[in-house]
């Protein structure tokens, strides 16, 4: 009589019942090295940064907004970043009763942001957006220029990429 030879592992397989589950295909970025938390803002797609003066109207920051697709505003006086509304903000003070005609940029932004760097890992950025309650950070140069905006929207497509 022959003797069938086979390895511990299959052996212990077919002992078992169990069959080797076929692996899902993984995709390039869960192949890299590199994890989701360890992916730099400047990675990101870029953010759209749409900009306003304090003193512009809020109808007109809606009318921007809606014009560039975009669900926030950085607020500039000059070079320097000295608020950020977002759709949010504008809701809030419609159904507070300002008057979108006549209340400024300035009423209603937040003031003086929190800001994240091209260098910032995004796990840093999302403990920054949930420790302020925030979903919109203004992405800034080396010498503080807005540059760009990082969304929590941003964020959830990196977790995605690398879940998948």
């Amino acid at each position: 009589m022959r003797k069938c030879r086979t390895t511990t592992s299959s052996s212990r397989r077919a002992r078992s019942g169990a069959t080797r589950a076929r692996r899902r295909p993984r995709s390039a970025w869960s192949r890299s090295s590199t994890r989701w938390f360890e992916v730099k803002v400047s990675e990101l797609p870029p953010g759209r940064l749409l900009t306003v003066g304090p003193e512009a109207l809020l109808a007109e920051v809606a009318r921007e907004m809606r014009r560039h697709d975009s669900d926030s505003v950085v607020v500039m006086s000059g070079d320097r970043l000295v608020g950020i509304i977002t759709e949010r903000d504008l809701v809030r003070a419609i159904a507070d009763g300002l008057d979108p005609q006549q209340a400024a940029a300035a009423v209603v932004m937040t003031p003086e942001p929190a800001t994240v760097t091209l260098d910032e890992d995004v796990s840093v950025v999302a403990l920054k957006m949930m420790s302020r309650g925030v979903r919109h950070l203004p992405v800034v140069d080396d010498d503080g220029k807005p540059i760009g905006l990082v969304s929590a929207r941003n964020l959830m497509a990196v977790l995605d990429r690398a879940r998948s």
